[in-house]
C-alpha cells in the first residue's frame, strides 16, 4: 500500500470515529422515532441538545491539538474535582453506550445478512472484530 493511501485511510478512520461519536445511536434511532411520534413539538430539545453538545465537540480537539495534552490531563490540571467528575461520567456511561451501539449494529448486520443468527451472536462477532482491529493498530 502506498504512503498516500495509508495517509488517506488514517484520516478516514479517525474521521469515521469522530462522526460516530458525534452522530450516535440515539441520533439515528431515538431522534427519528421522537420526530415520528411528536412531530415538531420537540424541536426545541434538539436545538438545546446541540447547543449544549457543540462546545465539547469543538473545543476538546482544539485543546488537545493546541496543548499537546489529552483531555484527561487537562481535567486533572483543573483539579481533582474536575477529573473526578470526568471519570464518574465516563465510567458511568461507557458500558451502556458500548452495549447500545453494539446491539444496534448487530441488529443492522442481522438484517443485512438475512437473519437466522441471534443478535447477541452478531454483537459478539462485532466486538471480536473491533478488538482485532484495535490490536492491529
Amino acid at each position: 500500500m502506498t504512503q498516500k493511501l495509508k495517509a488517506f485511510f488514517a484520516v478516514l478512520g479517525s474521521g469515521l470515529l469522530y462522526a460516530g461519536a458525534a452522530v450516535g445511536v440515539s441520533h439515528l434511532v431515538q431522534s427519528t422515532r421522537a420526530g415520528g411520534e411528536y412531530g415538531w413539538g420537540l424541536l426545541w430539545a434538539v436545538v438545546a441538545a446541540n447547543v449544549c453538545k457543540y462546545p465539547f465537540f469543538e473545543f476538546a480537539p482544539r485543546y488537545a491539538i493546541a496543548t499537546g495534552k489529552s483531555l484527561q490531563e487537562g481535567y486533572h490540571l483543573l483539579g481533582r474535582w474536575a477529573f473526578g467528575i470526568f471519570l464518574l461520567i465516563t465510567v458511568g456511561t461507557m458500558f451502556t453506550i458500548q452495549a447500545a451501539v453494539t446491539l444496534v449494529n448487530a441488529g443492522l448486520l442481522g438484517i443485512m445478512l438475512g437473519g437466522g443468527i441471534r443478535v447477541d451472536v452478531y454483537a459478539f462477532a462485532i466486538m471480536l472484530v473491533c478488538a482485532f482491529l484495535i490490536h492491529l493498530r
